[in-house]
């Protein structure tokens, strides 16, 4: 029975720990139930590619809302009436500290996409492994049953 190692509701909090037990977890082979593990893997893919999914769209929304702050401060500038170049405001957006802690989320959920990331591609070479390992344990016993 699949039981998840990470939460929807914890994705945030994803860190390089917590990826190392979930991917050491999830990369173990038991070949004594490797016919069971195999049955499962959908379920364990499906769960975490959803994660990693959900992951992105969290990514798309913090990369939204860093646009609309740099817009919002472009417009403030505007509002003062003093021209600026396009570096010189340019500048003004990228100094501002709201937007630089909305980069530093974006950039925080951008590791936890690629974590997930990871932990998808892990469950694919889980899955070729398990295939591979089955087929050897079938060709051996043919080899002892001649």
């Amino acid at each position: 029975m699949f039981t998840p190692l990470l939460k929807e509701s914890d994705i945030l909090e994803l860190n390089w720990e917590h990826y190392e037990g979930i991917a050491a977890n999830l990369s173990r082979i038991d070949k004594s139930s490797m016919e069971d593990e195999l049955v499962e893997l959908p379920t364990v893919y499906s769960y975490y590619h959803g994660l990693m999914i959900r992951s992105k769209t969290l990514c798309d929304k913090m990369a939204e809302k860093i646009e609309v702050a740099k817009s919002n401060t472009r417009h403030e500038n505007r509002q003062t009436g003093v021209k600026v170049t396009a570096i010189a405001g340019e500048d003004l957006v990228n100094c501002n500290v709201k937007i630089q802690i909305l980069v530093q989320a974006l950039i925080s959920r951008k590791e936890i996409y690629s974590l997930l990331k990871s932990v998808c591609d892990a469950i694919m070479m889980k899955k070729d492994m398990l295939i591979q390992l089955s087929a050897n344990q079938r060709q051996e016993t043919k080899l002892y049953s001649a």
